[in-house]
């Protein structure tokens, strides 16, 4: 990771700090965070996928989060976690998607643990 991410409520957007708990990094992208996240109300972990607006260069990467929050809303497929909810905070400008967490392990793990896959393994 690029940096240390404070794991806290207060590490996420608004409408996200106060409904989830972040317990650990899955994962981080150059605009953004997801982290594995405890639903306050019920207690479910999920995927909480969180746009670092401070790492943005221009709106397109909002633009471009919201889409993709209104895509995996409308999908139903048993191999895409379902969707949850999408949230923004009118304030900071930082959004999350909820999506149920898949099991497993990061692809990356495997890749350090087992090295590079053969075409054929992948598939």
């Amino acid at each position: 990771m690029s940096e240390s991410l404070e794991l806290t409520p207060a590490a996420l957007p608004g409408g996200a700090a106060g409904r989830y708990e972040a317990l650990e990094v899955l994962g981080e992208g150059s605009f953004g965070v997801t982290y594995r996240a405890r639903r306050l109300d019920d207690g479910r972990d999920v995927a909480l996928k969180v746009l670092r607006i401070e790492r943005l260069d221009d709106w397109k990467a909002l633009e471009l989060f919201e889409r993709e929050a209104k895509v995996l809303k409308r999908l139903d497929h048993p191999r895409i976690p379902s969707y949850l909810e999408f949230g923004r905070d009118e304030d900071s400008g930082g959004a999350f998607i909820a999506q149920v967490l898949a099991p497993g392990r990061p692809l990356q793990e495997l890749i350090e643990e087992q090295g590079a896959f053969s075409e054929s393994r992948a598939v």
